[in-house]
């Protein structure tokens, strides 16, 4: 019987070995149909992984585990694939501008030369429209680049922020699996012990870099939300290109007022007849309530993220507020294609096409929110350093008691062991209010005394040895604990 479960369970591990690398193996593509050509590998997967689970024995409690394991790793996988075709799925939009551009053109062209307008030689007037419309193309390209700089900055701060928060409690859960109150502060323990504090200090470092890096970059990012939603008050802008509304003509560069960016029936009814040409081209707003925000798969990342309560008071919720950016209603008439702006100095208002606005940076809520990035990178890493603290000194007091309780201690190299002391005396000051403090101190007066010189370490076994390596590494720890204090 033994040998049969035995080629069962082989014959069971040849069927979940593809479905196990196919859920911790991902691969996430950044076209919209590679996607989706993974997003069904993996749902394929999981049905395979439930069928499968379906026919095991409770008794095989492990290989359920197993079974479960693959399908939560895949939920999880899933999700990530959505989120990058949230992006990708941006291909259908943008192609569908293609297709409505050419069908415009189309249309147009096969209008008879016989038609009433065609009395007038409208051929420099033809050149000139497409020059425009052209280069609204090339304008859309930079709202585009606003849109995608605005959407990868907020997605680098949440990361950010759950990379400090994993590397804070990782630390934290570490020390305790391991019970360093119990150490003894032997070599092996000053080595595991260095290499944490150099792991730690490496990713604060890289956290902390980054966060400079998103607080300047903050400085840049434009408010894109205010195109896609009714605006509360006036907000200022650039106009990006020369447009003529008749009887005034705006100029590339000319600083504007937007007074409203919604829907105007009587200013945007169709004057010349081409409704058969016309598209809906309005947007419509996103009205969310704060309820609806925490649960809808549509909200989009300006309302997860800004305008966060108070940061005391609510840390736990700093990146995932549900409420809208600033300026904005929420609520109300849809947003145009076309605005009422103003010049800077001017009360006439007038209407534009909306391509041809840019509401300048910066982006208010989003240098609000890399600040508080900083704050909450800054507070993980003092209480990080706190417990890194609290445990060194644990752990040096743990060796000098180890050399205590041996009745001595033999060295390779007494200079090392004697700077060792001294740092540690620098470190932990006798008249600190630490109250681990004065005991080091203490247990050092005993031990300074208590070491014997050798060259040959062989003829030590019996006592407690420090190679010149090992002390390197209790050195290299307060070292180490001496650059946390200076890192953020």
């Amino acid at each position: 019987m033994t040998s049969v479960r035995v080629v069962e369970r082989v014959e069971l591990d040849r069927f979940l070995l593809p479905l196990r690398a196919t859920a911790e193996e991902p691969i996430f593509h950044t076209t919209q149909k590679a996607l989706e050509f993974e997003l069904q590998e993996q749902q394929t997967a999981k049905d395979e992984a439930s069928w499968i689970s379906e026919g095991i024995l409770p008794e095989h409690q492990h290989i359920l585990d197993d079974l479960q394991n693959i399908q939560d790793n895949i939920t999880e996988n899933e999700a990530s694939l959505n989120y990058l075709m949230g992006i990708t799925e941006l291909e259908k939009f943008y192609s569908n501008i293609s297709a409505v551009t050419a069908n415009r053109a189309f249309d147009l062209s096969m209008k008879g030369m016989k038609a009433i307008y065609s009395i007038h030689d409208l051929r420099p007037e033809v050149d000139i429209t497409w020059d425009k419309v052209q280069h609204y193309a090339h304008i859309s390209n930079m709202h585009l680049n606003h849109a995608a700089e605005y959407h990868k900055f907020y997605y680098h701060i949440k990361h950010l922020n759950k990379s400090i928060t994993h590397t804070h409690e990782q630390i934290l859960n570490l020390f305790k699996v391991d019970q360093w109150e119990f150490c003894e502060g032997v070599p092996d323990e000053a080595r595991k012990l260095r290499t944490i504090l150099k792991k730690a200090l490496e990713e604060f470092d890289y956290y902390s870099n980054e966060s400079e890096r998103l607080s300047a970059q903050a400085h840049s990012i434009v408010p894109i939300y205010m195109r896609s939603q009714p605006l509360s008050k006036e907000v200022e802008g650039v106009m990006l290109c020369d447009y003529d509304v008749g009887d005034f003509t705006f100029r590339a560069g000319d600083r504007v007022v937007v007074t409203s960016n919604v829907h105007q029936p009587n200013i945007e009814q169709d004057r010349n007849g081409f409704d058969q040409f016309s598209s809906s081209s309005e947007v419509p707003a996103v009205n969310i309530t704060s309820e609806e925000a925490l649960t809808s798969a549509d909200s989009t990342e300006t309302v997860e993220i800004i305008d966060m309560p108070e940061y005391v008071e609510q840390r736990r919720s700093l990146f995932e507020s549900s409420s809208l950016p600033s300026g904005l209603s929420g609520s109300g008439p849809v947003v145009s294609p076309f605005w009422q702006v103003r010049g800077i100095a001017d009360s006439v208002e007038r209407t534009v096409p909306s391509v041809c606005v840019w509401i300048t940076a910066p982006d208010a809520d989003a240098v609000e929110t890399a600040a508080r990035l900083k704050e909450e990178l800054l507070a993980k890493w003092h209480s990080t350093v706190d417990q890194l603290l609290q445990v060194a000194c644990n752990f040096f007091r743990r060796f000098l008691n180890h050399i205590i309780q041996k009745g001595g201690v033999t060295v390779t190299d007494g200079v090392m062991l004697t700077r060792l002391f001294n740092l540690l005396e620098e470190a932990y000051p006798a008249f600190s209010s630490i109250p681990y403090n004065a005991e080091l101190t203490r247990l050092m007066d005993t031990v300074r005394n208590m070491w014997t010189p050798t060259t040959t370490e062989g003829e030590y076994d019996a006592s407690f040895l420090l190679r010149r390596s090992d002390i390197a590494q209790y050195i290299s720890i307060i070292e180490l604990l001496k650059v946390s204090q200076n890192v953020l």
